[in-house]
């Protein structure tokens, strides 16, 4: 019996990719579609999704990207407040020697009353850890996460980092 409310509360908590998207999306592009479920291993990461830049609109002084896509959630409820998130992501078709500048938010959550929270402390690659420490967060109101993570969310995790086209994966969404 254990072992089943374990596996439950895991899945609450985290997606794994395991079985298919989970109903994330790729927002941001010239429309809102589904992410690509991958049901193999490659570079780290095994039963990932993927999305690609379907939208390079550069901005000729400084050739960033103006419009960015992200990976999104669906809404996750959870029953604790978490200390942070891990995931891990990777490339598979892009230069990225050559990444957008500004900082763009590496990771978005926004809640079910209007509050963006952006996290841009993370280089590309690997496993990011990304803790929810208020000071490491900018948002367009005050905020506690205690607060944030009693309400539904959802989660944006920048796809297109660099100036040009990119397919990008992500795994292992997890809150600790």
């Amino acid at each position: 019996m254990w072992f089943i409310l374990i596996i439950l509360f895991g899945f609450a908590s985290s997606s794994t990719f395991l079985l298919d998207n989970e109903g994330w999306t790729i927002v941001g592009n010239k429309k809102i579609e589904e992410a690509t479920h991958m049901n193999y291993n490659w570079g780290g990461l095994n039963n990932f999704i993927i999305g690609s830049d379907n939208l390079v609109n550069v901005d000729a002084n400084n050739r960033d990207d103006k419009n960015l896509w992200y990976f999104k959630s669906p809404l996750f409820t959870l029953k604790k407040q978490p200390f942070g998130m891990t995931f891990s992501i990777t490339s598979f078709v892009g230069d990225f020697t050559k990444l957008n500048r500004g900082f763009p938010p590496i990771v978005k959550i926004t809640t079910n009353d209007g509050a963006i929270l952006r996290f841009n402390k993370a280089a590309f690659g690997g496993h990011i850890n990304v803790p929810f420490v208020h000071d490491l967060w900018e948002c367009n109101r005050d905020f506690s996460f205690k607060h944030v993570f009693s309400n539904p969310f959802t989660i944006e995790i920048l796809g297109d980092w660099t100036q040009q086209i990119e397919t990008v994966g992500i795994d292992n969404v997890e809150f600790f």
